[in-house]
């Protein structure tokens, strides 16, 4: 294209505080996903295991953390829980990590939780406090790690109960994986029609975000005066899905901070990038 003087257009030294506050987003998955795994946990007596699968940078773990601080904290007994299998290989670990999201900070992690590092010691601590728990596990492809983790493990987790209706949990596992292919049948007899997936994005939806990040993202002075904003949205969006069709945002040739996220991390709980539309 005429107006594209030099080919590396996106700025890459943009530091933070000119970063976008609001993160992009596909409102009809947000809002089905939100419907989908979210709301109906607070409609129904009991809670379902789910299986969240689509393609990395498709927005899983954004929609997800999102979602997590919208719901959290205010439907009495029922808690939404992040957790991330990265950095955990073992099934102490795994259950420290847990036990410590459960209980409150103040709290700390009392020696008589630490000293039953399992489902026993889960099942007291659901009890103690009372509480039901979905509980959203991001790659969730490491518990198929057969020495930690494995198809039983999961199977456990899936069928986990407390014998009180009181207390549950149920996991939401979150992978860019086809884990379901791993699984025990009768594991996947217990998910049965739960699954939620994140589509890809097609070149419409890319040449918006692209429209949207433009004045983020892009060295002004890689354009000639006749830049038009629409134009470049659509032909950027277009070399991206070329051979594919459909692709994830991340690591594709898109500026990922600029163009999909925000500083902090899309994991960090404590600030919303959601736009106040949403």
């Amino acid at each position: 294209m005429g107006w594209i003087l030099k080919p590396t257009f996106f700025n890459p030294n943009l530091p933070p505080e000119f970063l976008p506050s609001e993160l992009i987003y596909k409102p009809e998955t947000y809002h089905l996903y939100k419907k989908t795994v979210f709301e109906s946990a607070l409609e129904e007596d009991f809670l379902r295991p789910w299986i969240v699968k689509g393609h990395t940078g498709t927005g899983k773990t954004t929609m997800t953390v999102e979602l997590i601080r919208e719901f959290d904290g205010k439907y009495g007994d029922l808690k939404f829980v992040y957790m991330s299998m990265k950095g955990i290989a073992k099934r102490s670990q795994f259950f420290e990590h847990l036990f410590r999201l459960l209980l409150p900070q103040s709290v700390g992690l009392p020696k008589k939780y630490m000293k039953d590092l399992s489902f026993i010691g889960l099942s007291q601590i659901l009890k103690d406090l009372k509480i039901r728990v979905l509980l959203f596990i991001d790659d969730a492809e490491y518990l198929l790690n057969k020495r930690a983790f494995g198809p039983d493990f999961i199977h456990a987790l899936v069928r986990f109960y407390t014998e009180t209706s009181e207390a549950d949990l149920k996991p939401v596992l979150i992978s860019n994986k086809n884990i379901v292919a791993h699984l025990r049948e009768d594991t996947k007899s217990s998910i049965g029609p739960n699954y939620f997936v994140f589509k890809l994005y097609n070149a419409k939806d890319l040449a918006e975000i692209v429209k949207k990040r433009v004045e983020y993202c892009v060295d002004k002075r890689a354009f000639s005066e006749d830049f038009n904003e629409e134009y470049f949205s659509k032909y950027v969006a277009a070399k991206l899905v070329k051979k594919v069709g459909e692709i994830g945002i991340a690591g594709r040739g898109l500026s990922r901070d600029c163009l999909l996220y925000t500083s902090p991390s899309p994991r960090d709980l404590s600030t919303s990038r959601m736009p106040s539309s949403a």
